[in-house]
C-alpha cells in the first residue's frame, strides 16, 4: 500500500510553463551553453549564494537577443545548463 502513497516523478507536473516562441528555427547554440556554464554555473555549495547564480544567469540571458524569442524563454531554457 505504501507504494501507492509515494509520488512518482512521472506523475509530478511542473507549474512552470515555457513562454511561446515565435521563431521558427530557435535553438540554443553550443557556444551559448558554454558561455552559460563558464559564467553562471551553480554547484549548490554553502559558500555559493543562489541569488548570485540567478543574477549571472539573468545577465547572460539579457545580453542575448533572438528575434521572436522572449527573454523569459531564454532564461528558462538556459537554467538547466547552469546547474552541476
Amino acid at each position: 500500500m505504501g507504494y501507492y502513497l509515494a509520488p512518482r516523478a512521472a506523475d509530478i507536473q511542473s507549474h512552470i510553463l515555457d513562454p511561446p516562441v515565435e521563431a521558427n528555427n530557435f535553438e540554443i547554440k553550443p557556444a551559448i551553453v558554454t558561455m552559460n556554464q563558464n559564467n553562471a554555473l551553480f554547484h549548490g555549495l554553502a559558500k555559493e549564494p543562489p541569488r548570485d547564480h540567478v543574477k549571472r544567469l539573468l545577465e547572460l540571458a539579457g545580453s542575448l537577443k533572438i528575434n521572436g524569442v522572449p527573454e523569459e524563454a531564454l532564461q528558462l531554457r538556459l537554467f538547466p545548463y547552469s546547474l552541476v
